[in-house]
């Protein structure tokens, strides 16, 4: 009879670990990257702009509490 076993991939073995390390940093480094942008927007933004963008921040915080 033949049986059939079941095996974990090991992670390792093909490099899957480092990839998801990389992908991880690239992520992060994306959202330094966009927090930096954002944040010299705000700085330098007209008053029209940041009264959007402040009822945009309390639209997504109302969102987020329901």
């Amino acid at each position: 009879t033949i049986t059939k076993e079941k095996v974990m991939t090991d992670q390792t073995k093909w490099g899957i670990d480092m990839v998801q390390q990389e992908n991880k940093a690239k992520a992060h480094e994306e959202q330094k990257d966009m927090r930096d942008e954002l944040a010299f927007f705000v700085m330098n933004c007209t008053h029209f702009e940041m009264q959007e963008l402040y009822s945009e921040m309390k639209r997504m915080k109302r969102k987020n509490e329901t």
